[in-house]
């Protein structure tokens, strides 16, 4: 049987909140994005956006392996993947069955993790649902 040939994946994430710019963080992995020529360098420097570049790796276990990618970095002999709240903040979500809770102000929603504000909307809706059933049955219809 031939050997799998492993997946990978690399994704270079822009527009970094200051959390994923900490030099002691992520220093050796904050890279530099040239908008005029579309090049990512592997330092970061004037007149370049700072970025980070996800790679992902799938073999032949289907394990993934998420680290972050730079040549600084793998020549010092270090790797490193991202810190689980930096990564939940910066985590796509797939609708799938669930896009009746995504596309609700639940707390976990697609909608509240679009806003900066935590806005649990239950409470809000429960009581309103309340009030429209005690209006619904004060008029006699049920």
């Amino acid at each position: 049987m031939a050997a799998a040939i492993p997946i990978k994946i690399e994704l270079t994430l822009g527009e970094l909140d200051e959390s994923l710019q900490k030099l002691e963080s992520y220093g050796l992995y904050i890279r530099g994005y040239n908008e005029s020529t579309g090049e990512v360098e592997d330092e970061p420097g004037e007149k370049l956006e700072n970025v980070l570049t996800v790679g992902l790796t799938i073999g032949a276990d289907l394990d993934p392996t998420w680290e972050l990618v730079s040549d600084r970095a793998t020549a010092a002999g270090q790797s490193r993947d991202l810190f689980w709240n930096d990564r939940t903040r910066i985590a796509p979500t797939r609708l799938g069955v669930f896009s009746a809770y995504h596309l609700g102000w639940n707390k976990n929603s697609i909608l509240n993790r679009l806003t900066d504000e935590e806005a649990d909307m239950s409470a809000t809706f429960a009581e309103a649902t309340r009030a429209a059933s005690l209006d619904f049955h004060a008029t006699g219809f049920a």
